[in-house]
């Protein structure tokens, strides 16, 4: 008997990988992956990296972000589902009930810079990193 693999989880099968790239460090070290996705996966760990705040909101389209380091996810879910401004309101309504529950520190994803305006307020100023993703923390924290 003889089996033979034609994908590979959130990949392309594999007949179209030109090329492999391991990733080298964090919880998904040792994954071969396509090249962008493993800048990608790199680009994120080096931003989580930087978080040092004990809880954290990941505005980004990926479930995986909290597994990067050992802070406390912010929200009611790791994957938020489609990020919009009903999402913003079901977030301010679960912090209203969990008020333990606030971020520390809010990473946004580039790719979601649209809702900058929703989280860099008077009470939180946004840093954006060389990466181009945010790091959103309370006014006057390091």
């Amino acid at each position: 008997v003889c089996l033979r693999y034609q994908t590979v989880y959130w990949e392309p099968g594999l007949m179209k990988y030109e090329e492999q790239v391991e990733i080298t460090e964090g919880p998904e070290k040792g994954i071969l992956c396509t090249t962008e996705k493993a800048e990608r996966y790199q680009q994120l760990y080096n931003d989580c990296c930087q978080i040092d705040h004990k809880k954290v909101l990941y505005i980004t389209d990926v479930s995986w972000m909290y597994f990067l380091n050992d802070n406390e996810m912010a929200a009611y879910s790791g994957w938020l589902g489609y990020l919009d401004e009903h999402l913003i309101s079901q977030l301010h309504a679960y912090y209203k009930l969990n008020p333990d529950k606030v971020p520390e520190c809010i990473f946004l994803e580039k790719d979601f810079e649209d809702l900058l305006s929703f989280f860099a307020t008077d009470q939180y100023q946004a840093e954006k990193l060389e990466s181009g993703n945010y790091l959103i923390r309370p006014q006057g924290s390091p």
